[in-house]
């Protein structure tokens, strides 16, 4: 048996013994060119159904419950392959040996594949299906926005009667009141307006992503210069807004990054006078933004922390910021297929830097999940 066996494999690409398949009956030109070029085709794409296989393992890590599934197919397919290309050389070279060892390791690997997907079946029809997934998750997000409006409204009653009342004390006792009482009720109207675009920043942060964001031809310029009108920016700041593009983008989403964006930095300007800069550059795949101030900067420690809710740098009580509005604009540019980062040492100033993909097709599949769950909830 073993000599059997050895003898086999010294011989495997020996084809002495049998003639070539030309040779074996009455083949026209036709009939055979066809199947060797049939099975030289399907060879090319069996081999490339593991190679996209692999590739996809690779970029999309995690995203596959079953890897070493998708692996045993995906030999099961190569081998498929390889038993096709050798059928189509054995009209010149009858290696029927190495044609008969492939379809034994094929065989093997295919029961191999058999009974992994057997074992893997009651696992696998466990797992909801796509549809019904995003249909939950339709239904959560619905329950999330009626959950978020109540909680607003209850939120916001009791900070409205808050404030009212303090009004009403400062107005009818001021003269009655010393003045520490009404700075006292001055920062408590304060802190009531602080809460309340707070409220209204963690309603905007929770809806972005989850509503489908129409896009359009909009001139950047022109909304820096309207965003500008709309903060009121002091006469002693000089401002510079060089050549913007038109960029595909939602008009207030836009409008909402370089309101935050600019609103901050004018600020923490943290002098009487500075200048502020928007600014663009043209890449190849990209726009790049830019938002630049002349402000005291900000440590690189804490350069990824400003981007996360409710973090702030300066004590909370000055009012100055809420602590949502860099990241509302974080998750905006990253759901247009964009990324925000910051360039800053202390005492130099900051800059902001956004980017808007060129490519229409980049842009529009950042907003492809929940284009799918609108979809599929109607």
């Amino acid at each position: 048996m073993l000599k059997s066996l050895a003898e086999f494999f010294r011989r495997l690409l020996d084809t002495s013994d049998f003639p070539a398949r030309w040779h074996c009956g009455n083949w026209s030109p036709e009939l055979g060119w066809l199947h060797v070029l049939s099975d030289a085709a399907i060879w090319a794409a069996y081999m490339t159904i593991p190679l996209a296989i692999v590739y996809y393992l690779r970029r999309r890590q995690g995203d596959f419950l079953f890897p070493r599934v998708l692996l045993l197919f995906g030999a099961f397919v190569a081998m498929c392959g390889t038993g096709h290309i050798i059928e189509s050389t054995i009209f010149w070279y009858p290696v029927y040996r190495l044609s008969g060892l492939v379809k034994l390791l094929t065989a093997i690997i295919s029961w191999v594949t058999v009974i992994a997907l057997i074992r893997l079946a009651p696992a696998a029809l466990r797992i909801p299906g796509l549809v019904k997934m995003n249909q939950e998750l339709i239904l959560r997000n619905r329950e999330l926005d009626e959950y978020a409006h109540v909680v607003s409204h209850d939120l916001r009653a009791p900070l409205q009667g808050i404030a009212t009342l303090a009004e009403w004390i400062t107005e009818d006792n001021r003269d009655k009141l010393g003045g520490e009482s009404l700075e006292q009720l001055e920062l408590l109207m304060q802190r009531v307006t602080r809460m309340e675009q707070l409220i209204d920043g963690v309603l905007e942060y929770s809806r972005i992503g989850r509503v489908t964001a129409r896009l359009d031809d909009v001139d950047a310029r022109a909304v820096v210069e309207q965003t500008l009108e709309l903060l009121d920016v002091p006469a002693s700041i000089n401002v510079t807004i060089h050549a913007l593009p038109v960029v595909r983008y939602n008009r207030q989403h836009l409008a909402r990054v370089f309101q935050n964006l600019l609103d901050n930095a004018i600020k923490h300007m943290g002098a009487p006078a500075g200048e502020l800069e928007i600014s663009c550059e043209e890449r190849p795949t990209e726009w790049e933004f830019r938002v630049r101030d002349t402000g005291p900067g900000i440590a690189p420690e804490h350069h990824a922390r400003i981007f996360k809710m409710f973090q702030v740098l300066r004590p909370r009580e000055d009012g100055a910021t809420s602590g949502v509005g860099l990241p509302i604009v974080h998750k905006i540019v990253t759901r247009h297929g964009g990324a925000l980062t910051l360039r800053s040492t202390p005492g130099e100033g900051a800059t902001f830097l956004f980017t808007v993909p060129r490519s229409r097709r980049a842009r529009e599949l950042s907003g492809a999940d929940a284009a799918l769950i609108e979809r599929l909830g109607q």
